[in-house]
C-alpha cells in the first residue's frame, strides 16, 4: 500500500473548512489502498478546535510555526514588542504568513522520511506556503508531487491587488509546471486557470469537489422549531454579507408576510446584532456562535430552508457547506452572482431556487415563493443526484488519479 505524505497546515480538531476536507481524503484514503500521513502544526495554532473532531487514528505529525497569533496579548513589555515586531513581519511574509510554518514542517518531513517509505508527497493550499514545501521535498527527494488548490492562488483577488501581484503569478505558474498532478476543488477554478496559463499542461488536472460524510448525518436529526425557519451555518465576512438577505426580510415583514410568529433567520456563525442595521428584523433573527460540527448539522436538519451565498467576484468558488446542505436534504435558497458554479449544482440536483445577489426584490420573491412552497406541500428529492459528492466518491477519485503516478 503507497504511503501519501498529507501536507496540510488544517487538521483535526481544527475547525476549519479546509482541515474537514483533509480529514475526510484521509479517513477513506486506506479504503482505496493509500496510506496517508498527515504533517500539520501543532493544536495550539489553530484559530479554532471542535473538540469533536478527531483525526480517525491517521498517523499525524505535529510541528511548532512562529506565529504572532494567540488569545491574548502579552502584557509584559518584551513579549508585547515582540508580538508587535511579529505581526509587522507576518504582515509583509510571502506568499503568506504561514511561510514561518516551512523550517518546522521540513525538519519534520526529513524525520517522516527517515521513518516511512514516502511514496507521493499531496500539498494543499491556502495556505500557498504549503506548496513551497512541497516543491522543496520534490526537488531534494524526487517524490512525486500533488498540489490541490481549494481556492485560486494568483488568480484571486486577495492576490491580484499590490506590488507583489506579479511574484504570486510566478510563483503559481511555477509550481503549476512543476507538479506531477494538480487537484482543483472547482470546475470554475480549472477554466480560469486555463484561460491564464496557456503555457501549462492541464492534462494533468482534474477536479475533485469538497463532499459530505454519510457517517456525519447518521445521527444528525434536529428538534423543529414551531416558526418556520431558515437556516445559515457559517460566518460572514466582505465580501459575503447577508445584507440584500435582511432588506428581502425587512420588506417581506413591513409587508406583513413574516413576522416573528410564524419565521425566523436562525444565523449559526458570526453575525450578531451590531451587523444587523434594521431594528425591526431582530425579532426574527435568531443569532448562535459558531457550533461544534456535529451541533451545525443538527441545526440544518431541523431546518426548513438553508441559506448559502456566495459573493460578487468569486463565481467560481462553491463554499464547502453547499454538499453538507445536500446531505441535509433541505431545500436550498442560493444568493448569487450570474454565473456561479454553485447554481449548476443546485440546477442539477434540483434542490432549491437561485436569486440573484444585487437584486433585492428577486431574493424577496424566491424566498417568498419557496416559504410558500415548502409551508403547502411536502419536499421530495432524488438521492441519487448527490450521491456523487460523498466523501466516499470523492475519494475514491482521487485515489483513481493518485494511482497513475504509483
Amino acid at each position: 500500500m503507497p504511503n501519501l505524505l498529507y501536507i496540510t497546515y488544517d487538521y483535526y480538531p481544527s475547525a476549519s473548512v479546509a482541515a474537514k476536507r483533509a480529514a475526510k481524503f484521509c479517513k477513506y484514503l486506506p479504503a482505496y489502498e493509500f496510506r496517508p500521513i498527515v504533517l500539520t502544526v501543532k493544536e495550539q495554532f489553530y484559530d479554532a478546535i471542535d473538540p469533536t473532531l478527531d483525526s480517525n487514528g491517521v498517523p499525524t505529525y505535529r510541528t511548532s510555526i512562529l506565529k504572532s497569533h494567540r488569545p491574548t496579548e502579552p502584557t509584559n513589555v518584551l513579549p508585547r514588542l515582540s508580538y508587535y515586531l511579529l505581526r509587522i513581519i507576518e504582515k509583509h511574509a510571502f506568499p503568506d504568513p504561514y511561510i514561518f510554518w516551512v523550517p518546522f514542517a521540513y525538519k519534520m518531513a526529513k524525520t517522516i522520511l527517515a521513518r516511512h517509505q514516502v511514496d507521493l508527497i499531496y500539498a494543499t493550499g491556502p495556505w500557498f506556503s504549503s506548496f513551497f514545501l512541497g516543491h522543496l521535498l520534490k526537488k531534494n527527494y524526487g517524490i512525486p508531487l500533488v498540489i490541490e488548490f481549494r481556492d485560486q492562488w494568483s488568480l484571486n483577488v486577495v492576490y491580484r491587488r499590490g506590488m507583489r501581484a506579479k511574484l504570486h503569478t510566478h510563483c503559481d505558474l511555477k509550481i503549476l509546471q512543476v507538479a506531477d498532478k494538480v487537484i482543483f476543488a472547482s470546475e470554475g477554478f480549472l477554466r480560469e486557470y486555463q484561460a491564464c496559463y496557456s503555457n501549462v499542461d492541464f492534462s494533468k488536472a482534474t477536479v475533485i469537489p469538497n463532499g459530505f460524510d454519510p457517517d456525519d448525518f447518521a445521527a444528525s436529526n434536529g428538534s423543529k422549531s414551531n416558526r418556520f425557519t431558515i437556516t445559515y451555518a457559517g460566518n460572514f465576512y466582505w465580501p459575503r454579507t447577508p445584507d440584500n438577505f435582511l432588506k428581502a426580510l425587512l420588506e417581506l415583514k413591513i409587508e406583513g408576510k413574516i413576522n416573528a410568529d410564524n419565521f425566523k433567520f436562525l444565523s449559526l456563525g458570526n453575525l450578531d446584532e451590531s451587523m444587523v442595521c434594521w431594528p425591526e428584523i431582530k425579532d426574527v433573527l435568531e443569532l448562535k456562535n459558531l457550533q461544534s460540527h456535529k451541533e451545525t448539522l443538527m441545526y440544518l436538519s431541523g431546518s426548513d430552508l438553508l441559506l448559502l451565498i456566495v459573493a460578487p467576484g468569486h463565481e467560481a468558488n462553491i463554499p464547502a457547506k453547499l454538499y453538507e446542505y445536500l446531505a441535509a436534504d433541505k431545500p436550498i435558497l442560493l444568493l448569487s452572482p450570474k454565473g456561479a458554479t454553485s447554481a449548476k449544482i443546485i440546477r442539477e440536483t434540483e434542490r432549491g431556487l437561485i436569486a440573484n445577489i444585487n437584486d433585492i426584490a428577486d431574493i424577496k420573491a424566491k424566498l417568498y415563493q419557496m416559504v410558500r412552497t415548502i409551508q403547502t406541500s411536502s419536499c421530495a428529492f432524488d438521492g441519487d443526484k448527490v450521491a456523487k459528492y460523498s466523501c466516499l466518491r470523492t475519494t475514491e477519485q482521487l485515489a483513481d488519479e493518485l494511482a497513475m503516478l504509483c
